[in-house]
């Protein structure tokens, strides 16, 4: 508020430059201060892009989000430029960080209630229940959006936990993550390749944490390792890497054979489990969420059985626009819903009389 006239920040895809003009005339005339983007890079202003290398080009984007977060700081609400209920990544951040730091948040077009869609219902069944899963990835990301930088044991930690989700029941190794967490020595990269890989599988087989990959992930680690470090030397940190990266780059460069980058006994799923643990919001798109996301069940009619990943990827974008939710929080409740040991309903043999959803399920 500056004197009596409270201040407002716009936030939205600058594709919308119309929808965001008419939205500061409206406002303003409404007796707002109002607070805009600086440029239309989606629309109209896409020559300011021209002749920059990639490298400027990331850092400048970067400094407009930065920019765009002080102007949150500045205001007393932000207004969300949502046409058609669209909300990009970006954009998506900005109202995380606004709801982090207090602001109020208005939209141009409200999001679905949360008795209208069916995400909602199934967070309604969970949390009655007090079953949920992974929490902790979606503080990283809400952290991340707050100005949190992971450091290199963070991202090993990371890397480990995404490792142990693998070919297993998650809720048997929850409760021994602390006791897992004293074997890698809170993360340090010196003492892990220091040590002989095969001493940390008999370590995680002794906690009955183990899977059948275990001794090769965990002789992978060391290379691994070296893999951040590297990344590290030459962008400064790893998280400069994976923020100023498009995080399906990211993913290709970490999961894709032959790859520079490539992480070894890890795959595309496992990737978007380290990432997200390291605040990057995002889908993994596990047996579950394919599953669970295939025309036969409440996926798209035409969806095959199980959803392709680029498919998931797709359904849970338009989730996550849809409601309000972060990728990772839509991701969370079909898993939690689905899970040996968490909600058990949308399983490979589903339990349909259980479940809460089965009047807008197409099996």
């Amino acid at each position: 508020m500056i004197d009596k006239y409270p201040v407002i920040t716009l936030c939205g895809s600058t594709r919308f430059k119309n929808e965001f003009m008419e939205a500061q005339k409206r406002l303003t005339l409404e007796g707002n201060i109002v607070i805009s983007v600086g440029l239309f890079g989606h629309s109209g202003d896409a020559e300011v892009w021209d002749g920059m290398d990639e490298g400027t080009l990331s850092q400048t984007k970067k400094m407009l989000d930065d920019m765009h977060k002080r102007k949150i700081d500045m205001a007393d609400s932000i207004y969300v430029i949502n046409v058609d209920g669209y909300i990009g990544e970006s954009t998506r951040s900005e109202i995380e960080y606004a709801k982090a730091h207090g602001k109020e948040v208005r939209y141009l077009v409200e999001p679905e209630t949360e008795q209208e869609h069916y995400l909602f219902v199934i967070r309604d069944y969970l949390q009655k229940r007090k079953i949920e899963y992974n929490a902790d990835s979606i503080e990283s990301i809400k952290a991340r959006q707050t100005g949190k930088h992971f450091t290199i044991n963070e991202h090993v930690k990371a890397m480990v936990y995404s490792l142990l989700t693998n070919q297993t029941v998650w809720s048997r190794i929850v409760p021994l993550l602390p006791s897992i967490d004293k074997v890698f020595h809170n993360y340090d990269p010196k003492y892990i390749k220091a040590h002989d890989p095969d001493d940390f599988s008999e370590e995680i087989f002794y906690l009955k944490c183990g899977n059948m990959s275990t001794r090769k992930q965990m002789r992978a680690l060391k290379g691994n390792i070296e893999i951040l470090e590297r990344i590290a030397e030459e962008y400064g940190s790893v998280d400069t890497y994976i923020a100023g990266t498009d995080s399906k780059e990211v993913v290709e460069s970490f999961s894709k054979a032959g790859s520079e980058y490539k992480l070894g006994m890890m795959g595309e799923a496992l990737v978007w489990e380290y990432l997200r643990n390291v605040g990057i919001d995002g889908v993994k798109p596990d047996s579950h969420i394919r599953r669970f996301l295939s025309g036969n069940r409440m996926g798209a009619p035409l969806i095959s059985s199980p959803a392709s990943m680029e498919d998931v990827y797709r359904q849970v974008d338009h989730l996550s626009e849809k409601t309000g939710l972060l990728k990772a929080e839509v991701d969370n409740l079909i898993w939690s819903f689905c899970a040996d040991g968490y909600g058990e309903i949308c399983t490979a043999n589903p339990h349909c009389e259980r479940c809460p959803i089965k009047d807008k399920c197409q099996r």
